[in-house]
């Protein structure tokens, strides 16, 4: 076991099921839907060198981070590749048919975590990785949700590059806490 610094994003597309429950959606029309979806997350995470797993209509990247020092501009990087594929998967989804999944979200976390090996795969166990999944509840109609673990690595340009704001959002869900969603930010596309 080791302990480490993660960058994790959360991604899933909204509305998913439902449109794949629509009787005119087949397996035909679907297919290649998801085969663009899948092929531009494994192309992030092959050209970021990070940890991929998929779940579905949606994926996991967790960037390790050995040291924080001098990480500013890292997650910078990061999140305006984050960015642009969340620009990226909202046009997949505006190409599918009629009626089309409701959108796309993601949320990203930060924080230490201990990493087991089960064979080959590391497993990260910490509250980034369970908190970014839970804020994919709150404010689905926000594309990109970003915690104060991770905005707070950044200097002010930064911020003003990416455009990030507090969020004023309201509860969404009960898992989450009042004082964790005083915690969030949002950065548009």
């Amino acid at each position: 076991m080791k302990r480490t610094w993660i960058l994790t994003s959360f991604g899933d597309i909204r509305g998913y099921r439902v449109w794949c429950r629509n009787p005119s959606n087949t397996v035909e029309i679907r297919r290649p839907i998801m085969q663009k979806f899948l092929k531009e997350i494994a192309a992030f995470g092959k050209l970021h060198k990070c940890q991929t797993k998929y779940l579905g209509d949606g994926f996991i990247f967790i960037f390790e981070l050995k040291s924080l020092k001098k990480k500013e501009k890292c997650f910078h990087k990061v999140l305006l590749a984050l960015k642009e594929l969340t620009k990226s998967m909202l046009k997949i989804i505006q190409s599918c048919s009629w009626p089309t999944p409701d959108g796309f979200r993601m949320r990203i976390t930060g924080g230490w975590v201990d990493v087991y090996s089960v064979g080959n795969v590391p497993e990260y166990i910490g509250e980034a990785p369970n908190l970014a999944r839970d804020l994919l509840y709150v404010a689905p109609d926000v594309e990109i949700l970003i915690h104060s673990s991770v905005v707070k690595r950044l200097n002010q340009d930064q911020v003003k590059t990416l455009k990030i704001t507090k969020f004023n959002g309201k509860k969404n869900n009960r898992r989450i806490e009042d004082e964790k969603l005083k915690e969030l930010w949002e950065m548009p596309i």
